[in-house]
Order: C-alpha cells, then structure tokens, then sequence
C-alpha cells in the first residue's frame, strides 16, 4: 500500500514538475519591460577597456590587441597593436562618431558608413528606444516595437496576445529570450537573425545579424562599480573564427586618452605576410 502511495505522489510530483516547466517555459513578459531589464545592465560610458584578439588564419592563430575608449553610446575609440609575435608590426585605429566610422592607418583618413555588425554600441545604449532603433537600422527587427503590447482589451477583460518579434529559444544550453523576426518553418537556427538574451538576467548572448555575421558571448565580467563588460566573445563569419577576451577595464583618464594622439604607422616597410593582412581588413571592416 506504502508502495504503491509512493509512486503516486511521484508521478503527481512529475506531473506539475513538468505543467510548470511549460508555463515557465511558455510565457514571456512585455517586450518594454525585458527591454528596460536590457538597458539597465547597459553602461553609460566613460569606460576604457583592453582586450586580447584572437585571429584564426590557415593552420596559424594572430594575437592582437585592442585599447577601447569609451565616452558613450555614440562616440568612442579603439587602438589595435600587434600582439606576441606581432608587437610593432601592426598599429591602427579606429573612431566612431554617432553613424561614422574614421579609420586612421599611416596618418591617411578613411571615413565610411559605420557596418551593420558592428554591435559595440548595443552594451552602451541606456535608453531601449535607442535599442530597437539600433535593431531596426541593423535590420534584426522588421519595425519599430516601441509601442507594442502583449495584451488586448476584450469587454471588460484583458487578454494576452503574445508580440510576433519576440520568442523563447536556447542558445549554448541556455535558455534564451529571442527578439527578431519568425524564423521559417524549414529554415536552419544558422539563418535565424536576432538578439538573443539570458532569460534571467537580460545580459545579452548572441548576435546575428543580416550578413549571418554572429557574435557568441560566453560569459559578463563585473568589471568596477557595476560596470558589466563581455567577458569572452567569439565572432563567426563565412568560414573564419575569431575571439576575443577582457583584460582591464576602468573609469577613463587623462593617460588614457594620451595613448590616441601618437603618430599611427600600420606596418613597417618590411611587413608582407598578405594572408594577414587580408584577414584582418575581412576581420575590422565588418565587425569594427
């Protein structure tokens, strides 16, 4: 009799267990509240940060390195340097002002339309309007949702009618709160653009955009006084791999400007490795 209570309660127990998975699993909240969670997490600026590149050519891995300063959403600089087996073989660098990317290799200025993988501005922007405005001019979102509800009034009652943007997926194991477009019934999770967050804590966790360019990141670092920064990303594009890993981080300085206002010479006279330099224009023009 004892036993047979037992497996009863049991399967009682699997039974909700499982009833409230789905539920859990099934509903998403407004898509203006999960965005004001995303914006929170987000920093202001006024950030300088180093990171370490990894290129993956043909049988060979480059090392790189990256100083960022960050003012804000819209203006900010990166100082790329060889690295390991590259130091003083390779120096550039890169502002963005609002829309304009300024490159500045040798002293010579190219100025362009900043790219649509370019994603850095997505961990600085504080407001979500400013949010979907990027994912729309990116073509991640079809149009604008900042007026989007998730119910209807019917009579006297309210009825939750789920936003066709937003969806519940996985990417890496984790449980992933997707905003974009439907993917097609026959179409492979490769050809699905959008914005995937952490279900918990709203941190971002891949990127794809419409080149299919992606952006995994791995994991967020508390950095300083609540500044979360990715930790470890890893960049796929075509047929080629890249990554990189956060070192220091910190409020900017007076010394950290300095290091933008010496002469830039991008190679030596000498410097002839074209695969290299082939993949990292490939690398820089599309996700810098």
């Amino acid at each position: 009799m004892k036993k047979i209570f037992s497996t009863k309660l049991i399967a009682l127990v699997l039974v909700n267990l499982i009833c409230y998975s789905v539920t859990v699993y099934s509903y998403i909240p407004n898509s203006k509240w999960i965005l004001s969670k995303w914006a929170e997490n987000n920093n202001s600026g006024n950030v300088y940060f180093e990171q370490e590149i990894q290129l993956q050519g043909k049988g060979q891995i480059y090392f790189l390195k990256e100083q960022w300063l960050v003012d804000n959403e819209g203006s900010m600089k990166v100082l790329v340097k060889g690295s390991r087996d590259l130091a003083d073989k390779i120096q550039f660098q890169i502002q963005y002002n609002t829309n304009i990317r300024t490159m500045t290799p040798n002293w010579m200025t190219q100025r362009t339309p900043v790219g649509l993988d370019f994603y850095e501005p997505l961990f600085f922007y504080k407001s979500p309007q400013r949010i979907v405005q990027f994912l729309v001019k990116n073509k991640i979102l079809n149009t604008d949702i900042s007026n989007s509800k998730n119910y209807q009034k019917v009579d006297n009652s309210y009825i939750h009618t789920p936003e066709d943007f937003i969806r519940l997926g996985r990417t890496s194991g984790v449980i992933s709160i997707i905003f974009g477009p439907q993917p097609q019934v026959d179409s492979k999770d490769t050809k699905n653009l959008g914005v995937w967050l952490d279900q918990d804590k709203f941190f971002v966790l891949k990127i794809r955009g419409v080149s299919l360019a992606e952006l995994n990141i791995d994991k967020w670092q508390l950095s300083y006084k609540g500044v979360y920064l990715p930790k470890d990303r890893t960049y796929l594009w075509e047929d080629k791999i890249a990554s990189a890993k956060l070192g220091e981080a910190k409020p900017i300085s007076a010394s950290h400007r300095l290091i933008f206002n010496k002469p830039i010479e991008m190679y030596p006279p000498d410097f002839d490795d074209s695969a290299l330099k082939e993949l990292l224009l490939n690398f820089y023009s599309k996700f810098r």
